[in-house]
């Protein structure tokens, strides 16, 4: 079973290609990673995969759906966004 699938992924920043036509698929328990050079993508992929920013262009499907419409996604960005303080802040 694919559990992550990326087809033609792109992202630009202005005139800067970010991410340029990534296309991979990781299958249920396949270990998976990223390699390259600083500024090649990595994190940018990342990011979208995890609905931080959008592509400008291309498909991500997750569990067979694609990444606007699978509500993990989006349940995770909330326990990121309600659960990463600042070391020494002390408000709730």
């Amino acid at each position: 079973m694919t559990v992550i699938k990326v087809a033609s992924l792109c992202k630009n920043f202005g005139s800067l290609e970010a991410v340029k036509d990534l296309s991979f698929d990781v299958n249920e328990g396949q270990i998976f990673g990223f390699l390259g050079q600083n500024g090649s993508g990595k994190s940018t992929t990342i990011r979208m995969l995890l609905s931080l920013i959008h592509p400008t262009s291309g498909d991500i499907h997750i569990f067979g759906k694609e990444k606007q419409k699978y509500p993990t996604i989006n349940k995770i960005n909330t326990i990121k966004k309600t659960t990463w303080k600042k070391p020494n802040d002390n408000t709730k």
